[in-house]
């Protein structure tokens, strides 16, 4: 049995949501919207799915769901997976993509890149 709080309570401008590796999984995007209508999506600004790389990114769901998102954060196999086309609508959208995995710092990509 999980309680469901009202998320609405306790984040009234909720600006980061983490959606990471834990609470989706592999499924598609759209199947956590349920979830999602129980958050103030109006003020979420970023938006955290690290960790899903078989996550279906749809453009179209991810901006009607968060109107205000800027910011993206996806794992570096989902990003570097993503069509140009898709990326070109994120751009258009003004939404940042980014991997919060690869944020470590140019010595490492560095490293990782002479192997």
């Amino acid at each position: 049995h999980i309680e469901v709080i009202n998320p609405l309570i306790y984040y009234p401008k909720l600006e980061y949501l983490d959606l990471g590796q834990n609470k989706i999984g592999q499924q598609s995007f759209d199947s956590y919207l349920e979830l999602v209508q129980l958050l103030p999506r109006s003020s979420v600004s970023i938006l955290l799915l690290d960790g899903n790389t078989n996550l279906t990114v749809n453009v179209s769901t991810i901006n009607k769901t968060f109107p205000a998102l800027n910011s993206l954060c996806l794992d570096k196999k989902t990003i570097d997976s993503l069509s140009d086309k898709v990326r070109d609508r994120f751009e258009r959208l003004k939404i940042d993509l980014k991997s919060p995995s690869s944020s470590t710092g140019p010595e490492t990509d560095h490293l990782v890149n002479t192997n």
